[in-house]
């Protein structure tokens, strides 16, 4: 590769990691690059699990990537879980004399991996993925040179990663009540937009979803931060959520609408599935109380839910705080001792 094809290749890659924030025309611009200059029959990008400390594929090329989908690698497995656990790149021109190979790729997919060359995507000692290529298309073997030039590709990669994630964390901050961790209003006012300007295919598309919230005020939660002090009174709502948070599914968000005031959104498939969330979560809501621990008082609140279309979530938000409201005049809660 010449000096000109490589200033390219840089300034390309140096283009695609800088002009968005999305992740996948990240990956995307990655992914062309390393086509265009390795020429391999297939390449790959593997992500790292955080939580399960595995590596998985999130895009690749030259094969059927819905064959390599549920293919997982833990870490010093395979050249590519080897690379990742090292953090040291690796090039094997023949795998064949590789003890370390892993063939599950291979046995998906019928495919015959001759040579690779691996490298880590890693930044500051935090191990984003790792970057493959195999085969040359003209049967050659790859390069000392090329083997430094994807090196070079993949801390380009890490540093967009990182931005990704610091972006990431920054959108989950403007979006997120600091006292809590529930969604705040902001968050909530996205979702209502997004749920509003849709186009006719999507609203044909979920025509028999519902959505079904449920409105969660406190009771006398003035009262209770006047007699035992605001700090109580933040143990309190962070105890509450965190309760809440442990018997919601993955699917339901839950907002911090007001001081006091929470909001539980999910969605279902049709109106019989929404009647069964509707009453299997108002009971499981029923069912709990919180308090702080030098606190004699419990705290109670009141609930109120709603069904609606998917797209009507403001009538379902709205018709939820009615029957709130309308729950707690007809059973008036009880001051705190």
């Amino acid at each position: 590769m010449s000096i000109n094809e490589l200033h390219r290749l840089y300034a390309n890659i140096g283009k695609a990691i800088t002009s968005s924030l999305t992740f996948q025309k990240v990956v995307d611009g990655i992914m062309l690059e390393v086509e265009h200059h390795f020429t391999p029959e297939h390449w790959s990008l593997l992500r790292l699990d955080d939580n399960t400390n595995d590596l998985f594929f999130v895009a690749i090329r030259g094969m059927d990537f819905q064959k390599v989908k549920n293919i997982r690698l833990k870490l010093g497995e395979g050249i590519a879980g080897q690379v990742a656990e090292d953090k040291i790149s690796r090039f094997v021109p023949d795998t064949s004399k590789e003890p370390n190979f892993s063939s599950k790729v291979d046995e998906a997919t019928g495919f015959v991996t001759k040579s690779i060359i691996a490298v880590p995507v890693y930044l500051h000692d935090q191990t984003y993925g790792v970057i493959e290529v195999v085969n040359k298309l003209d049967g050659t073997n790859f390069t000392a040179e090329e083997h430094l030039t994807l090196q070079t590709i993949a801390d380009f990669a890490a540093i967009a990663f990182s931005n990704l994630q610091m972006f990431e964390k920054l959108k989950d901050m403007a979006y997120t009540d600091a006292l809590t961790g529930a969604y705040n209003r902001a968050k909530l006012g996205k979702l209502i937009d997004k749920r509003k300007n849709v186009g006719e295919h999507d609203r044909r598309h979920h025509k028999h979803k519902y959505s079904i919230a449920f409105v969660l005020d406190l009771n006398f939660f003035k009262d209770l931060n006047d007699k035992y002090g605001h700090r109580h009174g933040d143990e309190i709502l962070i105890s509450y959520v965190h309760q809440i948070q442990d018997i919601i599914r993955e699917e339901d968000s839950l907002y911090r609408t007001g001081g006091d005031e929470f909001l539980l959104l999910t969605d279902a498939e049709n109106l019989e599935d929404a009647q069964r969330i509707q009453e299997g979560m108002g009971k499981r809501l029923s069912n709990f109380n919180c308090k702080c621990e030098d606190m004699k008082a419990f705290c109670t609140f009141s609930l109120g839910s709603a069904i609606e279309p998917y797209f009507e979530i403001e009538k379902a938000i709205h018709n939820a705080d009615v029957d709130m409201y309308n729950n707690k005049r007809k059973r008036p809660p009880k001051r705190p001792e």
